[in-house]
């Protein structure tokens, strides 16, 4: 019965994700970050010359269909799956984020040579590449990040926000691949630090304070933040101090 059916079993992580869960609030960016299970067609199949050895381990970009809801008798309803994919195509290995390699150009030369001097603490030069980077729009979030770190680095916390700024719309849009929310996760901490080193606890505690909705998965945020000198300068105000009793409560 089983062998019966045609086509692929694909089960993998959605790095990123365009589609759009209908209803009364419209959702976007649905399924990124999740583990789904997805049946590919003989049609899909033949069509796009995907096979199995061809695929398995790749990054792929494709359409994405919900194909039946729960107690459905089609495939891929057998198949312990809900979604179809169409127009597939192979991107390259996991982590891999262009369809093709591509020769160095200014741009990517320009981020090259920043991370380069980011590497080697040259904090003072490596914010300049970095924004020429940016002007080129050459920037992923590990670079924004990257660059607002250097800033921070050579105490210029005011301008690291610009940069830390434009991460945090892109997560609000969801502009981002899964791999990234580790480096996200990092750029919202470095902003609640800054804040506190201009002084500005009205903006750095609402960001702490987020991390307690799930204190077990910001465990180490929080623990942070608790001891790190740049909330030094915001320590004796009533927002900081609400805070650390909130903290202490929840990490017992």
């Amino acid at each position: 019965f089983w062998s019966s059916y045609r086509g692929l079993i694909l089960t993998g992580k959605v790095a990123k994700s365009n589609a759009v869960r209908s209803g009364l609030n419209p959702e976007k960016g649905v399924l990124n970050g999740e583990n789904i299970r997805i049946f590919v067609s003989p049609k899909d199949t033949k069509d796009s010359n995907v096979r199995c050895a061809d695929i398995r381990g790749k990054r792929l970009a494709a359409f994405l269909e919900e194909a039946c809801c729960e107690g459905g008798g089609d495939p891929p309803c057998l198949l312990s799956s809900a979604y179809t994919l169409r127009d597939i195509k192979v991107m390259g290995p996991i982590g891999a984020r262009s369809l093709t390699k591509r020769k160095p150009s200014r741009q990517s030369q320009l981020y090259s040579k920043a991370n380069e001097l980011f590497q080697n603490r040259k904090f003072l030069k490596a914010v300049r590449f970095y924004a020429r980077a940016y002007s080129e729009k050459d920037l992923d979030i590990t670079g924004l990040y990257k660059w607002a770190l250097a800033y921070r680095k050579t105490d210029q916390c005011k301008k690291a926000l610009y940069p830390l700024k434009k991460i945090v719309e892109k997560q609000e849009k969801k502009d981002f691949w899964s791999d990234d929310e580790p480096i996200i996760r990092k750029a919202t901490f470095l902003m609640a630090r800054c804040y506190a080193k201009l002084n500005k606890p009205e903006m750095a505690a609402p960001i702490l304070e987020g991390y307690l909705v799930d204190p077990k998965k910001y465990r180490p945020e929080i623990r942070k933040a608790l001891r790190h000198p740049d909330f030094g300068w915001i320590r004796t105000s009533k927002q900081f101090g609400d805070f650390r009793k909130k903290s202490n409560s929840l990490l017992k």
